[in-house]
């Protein structure tokens, strides 16, 4: 039957290491990273935390789902993932790196959510963002996912550049799964998690295995310049002392 919750594809998908994309897309953020501390905003069951902590690096996540949160402690242990939203956050901690994996597209006041993630940077710290693509394809997985929209790759550019950003890296991922996606949920309007492809424990599956194959070794090496999703990788910009005495005064 068709899952219709996170906390319930997950569950049914079994070991997550084995889902195509989530792994492969973990594996290639990870070597995004900088030294130091991590804060996961929407850090689902805790895979991309779970995968980080094991270089020694100081983690925090935050996710809203009760459903997911209590997978990730049956899958991993005890994660610091705190069971709360971006928007109930507070907190003085700065942090080296913030990630937010498929987030953006589900908060209806997305650049409010920016500049909150912005101010738990430290100075230099890294802003890792992964988006969907192509306001074009949105559609009714889209909305079956909760998403309020997706995203233009240049108008999303200078967006993260008022906000004291500099831009490090653009790249798209997810290049063979355009077309399927257009087809599948804008011409026939399906909703789907992709259940049977995505591994687990359809890891036997031949599209599944042909599919890791393919993100591990070529969509994780090379940018195609096309694809279902955005990756940003950004820096908050150091203001020098002197300057930053004139915006205090």
């Amino acid at each position: 039957s068709q899952t219709k919750t996170h906390a319930e594809f997950y569950s049914n998908l079994g070991n997550p290491e084995k889902d195509f994309r989530n792994n492969n897309l973990t594996n290639l953020i990870l070597d995004f990273l900088k030294k130091g501390s991590l804060l996961d905003i929407g850090a689902g069951i805790g895979f991309l935390l779970y995968q980080a902590s094991k270089n020694s690096r100081k983690v925090k996540g935050l996710e809203p789902d009760e459903g997911l949160v209590d997978l990730s402690k049956k899958l991993f242990g005890e994660l610091n993932i705190a069971q709360t939203s971006l928007d109930n956050y507070e907190s003085r901690e700065k942090f080296d790196n913030i990630i937010a994996v498929d987030v953006l597209e589900c908060i209806a006041d997305y650049k409010g959510a920016l500049k909150k993630m912005v101010s738990f940077l430290n100075n230099g710290g890294r802003l890792i963002l992964v988006v969907p693509a192509y306001p074009s394809l949105f559609g009714s997985r889209d909305k079956l996912m909760g998403y309020f929209r997706r995203f233009n790759k240049k108008e999303f550019f200078l967006e993260l550049e008022s906000l004291n950003l500099k831009i490090i890296k653009i790249r798209y991922w997810n290049f063979l799964m355009v077309l399927p996606y257009w087809i599948l949920y804008k011409v026939f309007k399906k909703e789907s998690f992709f259940d049977s492809t995505r591994g687990g424990k359809n890891r036997k599956n031949l599209l599944s295995k042909f599919l890791d194959f393919w993100f591990k070794y070529v969509e994780n090496k090379i940018n195609l310049s096309f694809g279902l999703s955005l990756i940003f990788v950004a820096e908050k910009r150091v203001i020098p002392m002197n300057l930053q005495k004139r915006v205090n005064l």
